[in-house]
């Protein structure tokens, strides 16, 4: 009688060998699985086919490897509290694709993150809570500016300030014949943004924007002088030493010793932060004789006032 059983044996494993061939190189054993030469066996999954390209390892911390010719690119872990997606050197990007395309880089070397092309409510980066940036916040009400391609700051919010001065004179003041007179020695009643010098009488910008000037001029007789009929007066606005606005009046001082009427002066001016303004005077009249800014302590006194539009 033949022997069957060895002829059994002999063919299964013939068979084993002829499979192993077949498939490839997989190892099973208890708690893990090799698949491809040289894997460690202390790895639960290990796939080493042709270079490294996977593992699954950690006991505690469980993570899955990935590898690019021989070289740890990325990894998944986990941990009791987070879930953690990486990159393991500097050169490996961490990129986020939705239909293909990607939608988030984060750069391995710098860290620089880039969104998709737009960023707006409606599709491009949402938020539905309140946006808290750790670090360097600033100070209370500051806001982040950016700076082009340098690193942002935070500065303090430019609004339209509440700018703006009204002064007088403590008594009236004598204007010469044909003599222009740069107005000074000025009695505050406000000012706002501390933009007028009084004593000095200029007036510096403390930002850029559309100001008005409001000049009301009460004139008056000096002394006994005679009445005048054909006074001529111009009022001007000089910004950092030029001429740049001008207004020609003409006035009448009754026997009385009165204004007519009261010259008003209004101009609006564009200017930049820093710009110095002052404003002068010039009279004439046919008695060359000199006149008064006239101040009494009433609300039909001289008064100059200048405010920031926007």
């Amino acid at each position: 009688m033949k022997n069957y059983s060895s002829i059994f044996t002999l063919a299964f494993w013939g068979w084993c060998v002829a499979l192993t061939s077949a498939v490839g190189q997989v190892t099973t054993l208890p708690n893990s699985i090799g698949i491809g030469p040289s894997t460690n066996p202390a790895i639960p999954l290990h796939i080493n086919k042709s270079g490294e390209v996977m593992r699954i390892d950690g006991a505690s911390n469980p993570f899955a490897a990935y590898y690019n010719n021989g070289l740890l690119k990325g990894y998944v872990q986990t941990t009791p509290t987070t879930l953690t997606i990486g990159t393991s050197n500097t050169t490996s990007d961490l990129e986020f694709r939705t239909n293909t395309l990607s939608r988030m880089l984060i750069s391995g070397s710098t860290g620089d993150i880039t969104m998709s092309s737009r960023l707006n409510a409606g599709s491009g980066l949402r938020l539905t809570g309140p946006l808290v940036v750790s670090g360097s916040s600033g100070a209370v009400g500051q806001v982040l500016m950016t700076l082009g391609n340098t690193s942002p700051m935070w500065v303090d919010v430019v609004q339209n300030p509440q700018v703006g001065f009204e002064a007088t004179y403590s008594s009236s003041i004598t204007l010469a014949h044909n003599t222009e007179n740069v107005l000074s020695g000025f009695t505050e009643n406000w000012d706002d943004g501390s933009m007028l010098n009084p004593l000095a009488g200029e007036i510096t910008i403390p930002s850029s924007g559309l100001y008005r000037f409001e000049c009301k001029l009460s004139l008056g007789r000096v002394g006994n002088n005679p009445a005048i009929e054909q006074g001529k007066l111009r009022f001007a606005l000089y910004q950092n030493g030029t001429l740049i606005r001008q207004m020609h009046f003409d006035y009448k001082i009754n026997g009385l010793g009165l204004a007519v009427a009261h010259q008003n002066f209004v101009e609006s001016v564009k200017l930049s932060q820093g710009d110095r303004i002052v404003f002068s005077i010039v009279q004439t009249n046919e008695s060359t004789t000199p006149i008064l800014l006239y101040v009494n302590g009433t609300g039909g006194d001289t008064q100059f006032r200048g405010y920031k539009i926007y």
